[in-house]
């Protein structure tokens, strides 16, 4: 699949993963963190485990990258763990973009 606008990638242990963030993926992240408001997902956001950041994956990573097809589900909970960081990291980006902040 073709890169766009926004796409990002993320690396696992030496595999990196295209991400997409859409509508779509938002909408089934907000419901599978429960998360009824924007408010609310920026909580979960904030506290992921690491299998609340498998769902973020589920739902935003197209595909492996350097031709593996090593997929999302095949990933620990340790290895997600620690890339959460940079995760949150592309998400806080991804929500501020082109916001400008007044003081």
């Amino acid at each position: 699949m073709d890169f766009q606008i926004g796409d990002e990638t993320f690396e696992i242990e030496g595999q990196l993963y295209h991400l997409r963030l859409t509508i779509g993926a938002l909408a089934a992240i907000s419901e599978q963190l429960s998360a009824p408001s924007p408010e609310t997902l920026s909580e979960r956001l904030r506290s992921l485990s690491s299998g609340q950041a498998r769902v973020l994956l589920t739902y935003c990573c197209l595909s492996p990258l350097r031709g593996s097809d090593r997929s999302v589900a095949e990933l620990s909970d340790a290895q997600i763990s620690h890339g959460l960081p940079e995760l949150c990291r592309l998400f806080e980006t991804a929500f501020t973009a082109g916001q400008t902040h007044e003081r």
